[in-house]
């Protein structure tokens, strides 16, 4: 409750955690599509309203809800006022997977790119909605194993002090 309510408050701490999260194998990919889906929402709503490019990269960076992936993505609104694409600009921040560059690229040639954004979201929201019921069944499923691991170690544990107060016995 403390870590969550004054650790993460300071920007360093929420940084380092965040960066650290992306990095646990499997939750981290899944947290990492979550954050995409987030930053395709905002920025394809605040295309598609009229925003400037640059600024609407930094609000949808910020809105994406991850200190590492704003600090990778907020920077990069310079090279969009210097007349860089969108495309090339999500490239060089190392955050997006291809999948997602394909989109932009595509929404970009087409004149589509908040619809593209859209359907990005929708494709990563149901992905890590996938993968969130899919840990949730390995989880209930490891726990079961553990259960039975540790009832199988106190039955064991019973019926072997049981015997050996038998032989003591006889």
């Amino acid at each position: 409750f403390l870590f969550n309510r004054v650790g993460l408050a300071n920007p360093r701490i929420r940084f380092n955690y965040d960066q650290f999260v992306l990095k646990i194998p499997y939750f981290g990919i899944t947290i990492q599509q979550l954050c995409m889906a987030r930053f395709g929402r905002a920025f394809g709503a605040l295309y598609a309203g009229g925003v400037a490019v640059p600024e609407a990269l930094k609000l949808a960076a910020d809105a994406c809800g991850n200190e590492y992936m704003r600090a990778c993505l907020h920077p990069l609104h310079r090279s969009l006022e210097e007349g860089d694409g969108v495309h090339e600009t999500l490239r060089a921040s190392g955050v997006f997977s291809p999948i997602v560059l394909d989109m932009v690229h595509t929404g970009e040639t087409t004149g589509n790119v908040n619809e593209m954004l859209v359907k990005m979201a929708e494709f990563y929201e149901d992905e890590s909605k996938m993968r969130s019921t899919q840990s949730a069944y390995a989880i209930g499923v490891v726990a079961l194993v553990l259960v039975g691991a540790y009832i199988g170690f106190i039955v064991f544990t019973f019926y072997s002090q049981y015997a050996a107060s038998i032989s003591v016995d006889l």
